[in-house]
């Protein structure tokens, strides 16, 4: 019994140190090969890299594409038929006058066209929405003068007064054009030789006597006095066009003209209120019109005359009605 146990012991520590023994010799085997393996790929890319051949660069292509266009001279020499078009546009006796027609119809039609960029489309239906009412069912204008309130105060404008306005601005007095520039209205007059002019500002007779008394002008250009007759008569156009009336308190006019005076306007020439609507206009003012002017430069200095608004005749003094209305 004890000789079969020695054996066995003998066995298991001869086994013990035999598998211990090939455990320690495989993990060094394999911490070797590890190592091995890396020295292999490193050399292997040393040799490829040793024995790569440097290529020798592409010949250039013989091939061109060409972009540009060929282009020559052209004169009458190489193609005769140009003479032929020129001769059309050489004034002669027979078309001199409707090349000059067509010519200046061309040279319209390629102006710059007016546009209308100072006119917001988002501000303009506030503005109107602002000044604009409802027309009431019943009103009596001359009933307004009978109440006791108080009512928008405007300057009685002569007609001399204004016409001393119908004249282009002195730059050595420091007096400045219509604030519409090129679109002013005194450009619109029509007149020979395409005389027309810009107006010069117009001002009031309180706003010009305090100019004359300290020499200095508003910081903001004011509108000539065709584009400001054009501005009232234009508002109160759009506000019959609503079929809208004019919220009390407000007035289209800053001033308004004296009529039935010797020497002063014909109620004819003017534009009126309705009765039977409040239009913004509480006293009687010019209508513009472009063919009532007239260019006029028989004493050395250009201006406009009011050729066509005609004076207050003998039965002026009876109440008439625009022919505005």
């Amino acid at each position: 019994m004890s000789s079969s146990v020695t054996v066995q012991k003998v066995f298991s520590a001869f086994w013990n140190e035999k598998t211990s023994q090939k455990t320690k010799s495989q993990e060094c085997s394999d911490s070797d090969s590890d190592v091995e393996e890396q020295r292999k790929k490193r050399k292997k890319r040393m040799r490829k890299k040793s024995s790569k051949k440097q290529r020798k660069p592409k010949e250039a292509s013989a091939f061109r594409v060409r972009h540009a266009i060929p282009t020559r001279v052209v004169d009458e020499k190489t193609n005769p038929e140009i003479q032929c078009y020129e001769l059309n546009f050489r004034p002669t006796d027979d078309n001199k006058e409707e090349l000059i027609a067509s010519t200046t119809f061309f040279n319209s039609r390629n102006k710059k066209r007016q546009t209308y960029d100072h006119v917001s489309p988002f501000d303009w239906p506030v503005v109107r929405a602002i000044i604009q009412d409802d027309a009431p069912t019943s009103f009596d204008i001359h009933a307004q003068n009978k109440r006791n309130k108080e009512r928008p105060y405007m300057e009685a404008v002569s007609r001399a007064y204004e016409e001393s306005f119908l004249r282009p601005p002195d730059t050595s007095k420091g007096e400045r054009p219509c604030l519409a520039g090129k679109d002013c209205e005194g450009l619109q007059i029509i007149c020979e030789n395409d005389n027309a002019f810009i107006l010069t500002e117009f001002f009031l007779p309180s706003q010009w006597k305090k100019i004359q008394e300290t020499g200095r002008r508003p910081v903001e250009v004011n509108l000539c006095l065709m584009c400001m007759r054009n501005e009232i008569a234009r508002a109160l156009l759009n506000s019959r066009a609503d079929q809208m009336a004019i919220r009390e308190g407000v007035t289209l006019q800053p001033y308004y003209n004296i009529v039935g005076l010797p020497g002063e306007y014909d109620v004819s020439n003017c534009i009126c209120s309705d009765p039977a609507v409040h239009e913004g206009l509480l006293e009687p003012i010019v209508l513009h019109q472009q063919c009532a002017y007239k260019y006029d430069d028989s004493n050395g200095k250009r201006r406009y005359i009011q050729w066509k608004y005609s004076y207050p005749s003998s039965s002026s003094n009876k109440e008439g009605n625009s022919s505005f209305q």
